[in-house]
């Protein structure tokens, strides 16, 4: 429960700066794609723990593993299908 809260914390101050960002006159369509990736990545995270949730209450073993370090997304924002190099 600690992780979820230190998790939720992360996002708001992220969707924080970038709402910053976007006032000192940042570039507007870059600050928003970066937005939106971030409220996508809390809403998985979200339907992961609620799925998870349902799995501890119906007595179902369960593990969550994160993304290792070579990981990365099947798709970008902006459709070129290249997706950025691991860091």
């Amino acid at each position: 429960m600690e992780r979820l809260n230190r998790a939720i914390e992360y996002l708001q101050n992220r969707m924080q700066q970038y709402k910053e960002e976007l006032q000192r006159g940042g570039d507007p369509d870059a600050t928003m794609h970066a937005l939106a990736d971030e409220i996508l990545k809390y809403r998985r995270a979200l339907q992961l723990l609620a799925k998870a949730i349902g799995w501890a209450d119906a007595g179902a073993p369960f593990s969550l593993i994160a993304p290792g370090r070579y990981w990365r997304p099947r798709r970008t924002i902006d459709g070129t299908g290249v997706a950025p190099l691991a860091a």
